[in-house]
Parts: structure tokens; C-alpha cells; sequence
């Protein structure tokens, strides 16, 4: 049972491992989208950089004419025909006062998508810290666990050895009591052939014996 416990500890950290990798990859496709962001921003930056350098001529030549026009003797200012002053209108008129920077569809859809992914990482990354948080838990209870299983298993071994130890005096108290014993199998055996064979041949039994306590008294 502790080893179980154990064993859905690593495949818990092994899932959230996983899901670690898996957060990783949609990062990397995040990151391409910026990166796809900065270059069209980079581009738009050159658009805008080239429309300023073209108002900056434009304010230059409509400068250089003015002061063309001033420094022009009157008589040639009656001259001027309306045709040329209507010109000169329009292509003052013509000069763009601003410039509307478009997004493209394409990055508009790779913006909303961004936002998108960065709302799931986002959610994603809490759900990721609270699984760390879980499977390193549930690895320190299932130690925790081993560990009092282990304790208390060693205590119950511990007591039962005491006990039979305990029991095994008490009953060789009560034998001992009651005039009797414990004696080996093998020798009560041979004493039992021994008394059979005394019976059987009672006159060779009491020399036996004789000469037994004989040589025992040397």
C-alpha cells in the first residue's frame, strides 16, 4: 500500500512535468507572434519615417516658393494668372496633414490570438502551481505515511516476540510446577527404546544398570 502511494506520487510530478512541456511549446508559438508583431511594427516605423522625410521636403519647397514669391516684383505678382495660383492651391491641398497607419487583417487575428493564449498561459500557469504544490504534498504525506507504517509495524513485531518469549516462561513455570518438562523428541525416543528393552530382558537390565552406576562412581 505505501509502495502504491509512492508510485501515484512520481506519476503525479510525471503528469505535471508533461503538462510543463506542453505549456513550453504554445510559449514558443506565442514568441513567433511577437516576433511577427515587432517586424510589422518595424515596417510601419519605415512607412511613417518616409511620409515625415516627404512632408519635410514638401514644407522645404512650398518654404523656397514663398520666399520666391516675396522677393518677385509686384508687377509680376498682377501677372500671375488665377490658373496658377489654382495650382498652387492644389498641391498645397494635395500634402497629406496625417498619415493613418492601417493594421493588416492578418495581424489583427494574430493580436486577438495572442491575447487568447496569453489569457490560457496565464490560467494555465496557476493551474501548473497549485499541481507542483499538490504532487509535492502528496509525496511528503505518502513518506509521512511510510515512515508511521514502518514505526508502528516494528513496534507490533517488537511485541509480539515479547509475548511468546512471556508465554514460553509462563508454561515452562507451569511445568515445572507440576513436576514435568520439555525434552527433545529424539532423546525421549531412545530413553523410551532403552526402558522397552530393560522390560524385555529384565535380568540383563540390573547388571546394565549395576555397571552403569559402577563406572559413573569412578
Amino acid at each position: 500500500m505505501e509502495n502504491q502511494e509512492i508510485d501515484n506520487g512520481l506519476e503525479l510530478l510525471k503528469k505535471v512535468i508533461k503538462s510543463n512541456e506542453e505549456n513550453i511549446e504554445k510559449n514558443s508559438g506565442i514568441l513567433m507572434v511577437f516576433e511577427d508583431l515587432l517586424n510589422l511594427l518595424g515596417e510601419t516605423e519605415s512607412t511613417l519615417r518616409g511620409a515625415s522625410y516627404t512632408l519635410e521636403n514638401s514644407q522645404k519647397v512650398l518654404g523656397r516658393t514663398s520666399h520666391i514669391l516675396e522677393s518677385t516684383p509686384k508687377t509680376f505678382e498682377i501677372k500671375a494668372s488665377k490658373e496658377e495660383l489654382k495650382a498652387q492651391e492644389q498641391f498645397i491641398n494635395s500634402i497629406p496633414k496625417c498619415i493613418e497607419a492601417h493594421i493588416p487583417e492578418k495581424l489583427e487575428k494574430d493580436l486577438i490570438l495572442l491575447n487568447r493564449n496569453l489569457s490560457k498561459v496565464n490560467m494555465k500557469s496557476g493551474i501548473f502551481k497549485y499541481s507542483i504544490l499538490g504532487g509535492i504534498g502528496s509525496l511528503i504525506l505518502s513518506i509521512i505515511l511510510l515512515w508511521v507504517s514502518g514505526y508502528f509495524a516494528q513496534k507490533w513485531y517488537a511485541e509480539i516476540v515479547k509475548t511468546k518469549e512471556e508465554i514460553r516462561k509462563e508454561l515452562l513455570i507451569e511445568f515445572e510446577n507440576k513436576g514435568k518438562g520439555i525434552y527433545d523428541v529424539e532423546s525421549y525416543e531412545k530413553l523410551q527404546y532403552n526402558t522397552d528393552l530393560m522390560d524385555a530382558y529384565p535380568k540383563e537390565g540390573k547388571e546394565f544398570m549395576k555397571f552403569k552406576k559402577g563406572f559413573e562412581s569412578r
